[in-house]
């Protein structure tokens, strides 16, 4: 977790959350209760400090800052009780980090009457939809009346809960760190070292990893597309040969970028000198688990069935952008590897099982897939490494569309675009905010979900490279949710930037958001133009 607790206040209550996190996250945890905690310090605590005086859903920053903390504080008042902003950031805390500790910290008020002093969120359950649900029991608080804890024990009973120590315990320690602190107290800082290895592409020698034509051999050989061709041949399909070209064609341009940037970062380090060892591990990590994706995808075709040919290019859609591993300050950025080497091996596992079932499940086989997206889910929370994590409750979700759940589906998004953030993977949490809100829109007429999911996608796609396939993929997004909500002006001018945007950089989705804008169309009355588009869509879904 990126926070050690978020503090949620009213703007009244401001001089009480200012004093809080100044006061946590100058705390110095006991000597004798580090090694037990594993942290000297709180710090960083997340107060924001603007004023909420927008109108609308919580900021995308806001929400990110809640799915990164590990515990959420809450400054109850008669203030804090009125106040939408609080009673919204204990909503979207309880979603995105369910089970995790809420502290609420009491400042004002009789607290007589629990409603007057605590958010409405606070009191009752929340259904799957985020509505109040039944009345829970009031919640225990921390008292910092001067009648009752006071600032001091208040402060301790903030950090014993944030800790998940017992406040006697704590109070007992602080007192005899204190005892024996006499002068000053040199604080050491202490800093996890990780060392990553590079495995199967670490490179001593610069030859070894420079060799192109080796590289794009080992991903689509002779053997390999002669592998492919046959079985697609053996489906007796009519279009069995169209499909062939046109995979052919989009794995070999693949596997050429993939060779080509490989080479590339060899020779930034050992024949330019521009690029560190370091960076060289990440990027050549990058690229494995991008050849992992190509090749648990090659062997799906290499066994295609009647169902892998027929959403053979869908599959093939899945194979993960590449400019990612040419992104030098998001690659540094990037969560750390497993130092566990049982983790690490089971995360590796787990990457290989996901790229396979999600082509399983593009080719249509939703049984089996959801099957083993959920086992794959449970694997990866036993390994509580957040990447691998995002990317299994993806697939899951992913698996509940295909059967038109899409309550259970939405329920997990937010949980795997929660771990996506706390494990620093941008591109995961956009592809998860992205994959409801026209379905929102069109099945539900649930706008407000879907322009919050958008907005909480618009900072993550931000980030990523221009030519990136989810940026098409938020226009076209955005603009179909525009539409059904009647505003099919805006929607429209989007769904064309898509359009344009697939023909330069996304041809695979462009007949996708091709259908999207002539559906658009026609709901605007514009049936000719409708028409026009539609019939290119038809076209290029045959040529593709």
């Amino acid at each position: 977790m990126d926070y050690r607790a978020f503090v949620s206040y009213a703007h009244e209550d401001k001089v009480w959350a200012a004093w809080m996190h100044k006061a946590l996250e100058r705390y110095r945890v006991p000597k004798r209760l580090r090694a037990d905690v594993g942290t000297t310090t709180l710090r960083p605590i997340f107060r924001d400090k603007d004023e909420l005086g927008y109108s609308g859903d919580l900021s995308a920053t806001l929400i990110d800052a809640l799915a990164r903390s590990q515990s959420l504080i809450v400054v109850c008042s008669p203030h804090g009780a009125r106040s939408f902003w609080v009673d919204q950031e204990v909503r979207t805390f309880k979603r995105l980090q369910p089970g995790r500790p809420i502290l609420c910290a009491l400042v004002d008020g009789d607290g007589g009457d629990p409603s007057s002093v605590f958010p409405p969120a606070l009191l009752h359950e929340l259904t799957d939809d985020g509505e109040l649900g039944d009345r829970l029991p009031e919640p225990l608080a921390v008292d910092f009346r001067a009648a009752a804890d006071g600032k001091r024990d208040g402060l301790l009973k903030l950090v014993a809960g944030i800790l998940n120590l017992r406040f006697d315990e704590l109070k007992m320690r602080e007192r005899q760190w204190r005892r024996q602190r006499q002068v000053s107290l040199t604080a050491a800082a202490a800093t996890l070292a990780f060392a990553v290895g590079i495995g199967t592409y670490y490179f001593s020698r610069a030859p070894d990893c420079l060799d192109q034509p080796g590289l794009y051999s080992e991903l689509w050989s002779p053997d390999h597309r002669n592998r492919v061709q046959v079985a697609f041949a053996e489906t007796g399909l009519p279009y069995a040969e169209r499909v062939w070209r046109t995979i052919d064609d989009l794995l070999d341009q693949y596997a050429t970028a993939w060779s080509s940037v490989h080479v590339e970062a060899c020779e930034a380090t050992y024949e330019r000198k521009e690029q560190s060892v370091q960076l060289l591990d990440r990027r050549m990590m990058c690229l494995t688990d991008r050849r992992r994706n190509f090749v648990a995808l090659r062997e799906e075709f290499a066994n295609a069935k009647l169902a892998t040919l027929e959403h053979a290019v869908a599959s093939a859609s899945t194979l993960r952008d590449l400019t990612r591993c040419s992104d030098m300050e998001a690659l540094l950025a990037a969560f750390p590897p497993p130092d566990n080497s049982a983790v690490a091996e089971a995360v590796n596992i787990l990457k290989t099982d996901l790229v396979r079932t999600r082509a399983a499940l593009m080719s249509g086989k939703v049984e089996g897939s959801m099957e083993a997206a959920t086992d794959h889910a449970n694997r990866a929370a036993d390994t509580a490494y957040p990447p691998i994590e995002a990317d299994a409750l993806l697939l899951l979700a992913q698996s509940h569309l295909a059967i038109g759940e899409w309550k259970t589906a939405k329920n997990i998004l937010y949980q795997s675009a929660a771990r996506a953030v706390v494990g620093k993977e941008g591109e995961l949490a956009a592809a998860a905010w992205l994959e409801l809100p026209s379905i929102l829109a069109r099945n539900q007429a649930d706008f407000r979900e879907a322009f919050n999911m958008l907005q909480l996608a618009e900072s993550y796609v931000a980030s990523l490279p221009e030519t990136h396939p989810l940026q098409g993929r938020y226009l076209s997004e955005r603009g179909q949710v525009l539409s059904y909500s009647g505003r099919y002006e805006e929607g429209i001018a989007l769904l064309g930037q898509s359009v344009t945007f697939a023909r330069q950089y996304d041809v695979m989705h462009l007949p996708g958001y091709l259908h999207a804008l002539a559906w658009s169309l026609v709901g605007d009355f514009r049936t000719e133009e409708a028409i026009e588009v539609s019939d290119e869509a038809l076209v290029l879904a045959e040529q593709i």
